[in-house]
């Protein structure tokens, strides 16, 4: 659908996304501004978890080099490979790129012990090297409590994990007041980058029925004006292409935080608008 870009703004991207519905997207220099198109409408919004609420992945970089050393993997993991091969990514994918030689019990019990390893550091790192909140999250979740805009995180993170990093940050209880507003990709039929993840989210949350939902799984939204037109009633936070394109697939505003990607990766993704934190994105409220 259209949006009504304040004419105040000036600077327009003059890329175009193929993959969004949207024809245009702000690029925004050090802080988003006021007239963000979905500010008033938005009810719903739906956040990542690693690298989104919480600063994580250097200790998961820490565990995938630590084990890649002990089996022997052939691939470098650099922050290079961490960004293209395994932000964001499903860990059954994430084990068949470093190993595709192995049997699927291997890998996967590879990736239970990446896990298991990833538990140990954050329950033993310091505070400056453990995990922390991306800057502005605390007071930007509090805020959305005061404007009574349900929040719901997303994630492809085990469930044991999700819970131990939002626990380990405060935010657990934002997140689980009625019991129920987090989303595991691993528990979906699919997990991010398909829009599984976001669709359950948007059904728990009723931003759309599970009609509407089987439409958005199925990728027939664009036959729906009136679906196009709630799904514009939510708003995705994410750091990390696989995340944006699952987002993106169900219709929602996506901002990508620069947490561990360039804002042109993330726009390429499908970001619609690009923030470096969440100082950022209070501006939307001032």
């Amino acid at each position: 659908g259209n949006h009504p870009w304040p004419s105040s703004l000036s600077l327009i991207s003059d890329l175009a996304q193929t993959s969004c519905k949207y024809y245009c997207m702000l690029k925004y220099n050090t802080r988003m501004r006021p007239g963000f198109y979905s500010l008033k409408q938005c009810r719903h919004m739906y956040f990542d978890v690693d690298g989104t609420l919480v600063l994580s992945d250097h200790l998961h970089l820490r565990a995938f080099q630590q084990l890649c050393r002990t089996y022997g993997c052939e691939h470098t993991i650099d922050e290079s490979f961490f960004a293209s091969h395994i932000s964001g990514r499903e860990n059954k994918d994430i084990s068949l790129k470093l190993f595709p030689s192995w049997s699927l019990e291997k890998r996967n019990s590879f990736s239970d012990e990446k896990e298991t390893l990833f538990r140990d550091m954050c329950s033993s790192q310091s505070t400056d090297g453990g995990i922390l909140e991306v800057p502005g999250a605390r007071a930007f979740l509090s805020l959305l409590k005061e404007r009574n805009i349900s929040v719901t995180a997303v994630t492809n993170a085990p469930r044991e994990n999700g819970v131990l990093m939002l626990g380990a940050t405060g935010f657990l209880s934002d997140f689980f007041e009625d019991g129920k507003r987090v989303v595991y990709g691993s528990e979906c039929k699919r997990a991010k980058p398909f829009p599984d993840p976001y669709v359950t989210a948007m059904a728990l949350t009723n931003l759309v029925t599970s009609e509407e939902a089987d439409l958005l799984l199925a990728g027939n939204q664009d036959d729906s004006a009136a679906l196009q037109e709630k799904t514009q009633n939510g708003m995705a936070f994410e750091d990390s292409p696989s995340g944006i394109r699952a987002a993106v697939a169900a219709g929602l505003y996506v901002v990508g935080l620069t947490t561990g990607h360039s804002e042109e990766t993330l726009r390429a993704a499908g970001a619609h608008a690009v923030a470096s934190d969440y100082h950022d994105l209070m501006s939307l409220f001032e």
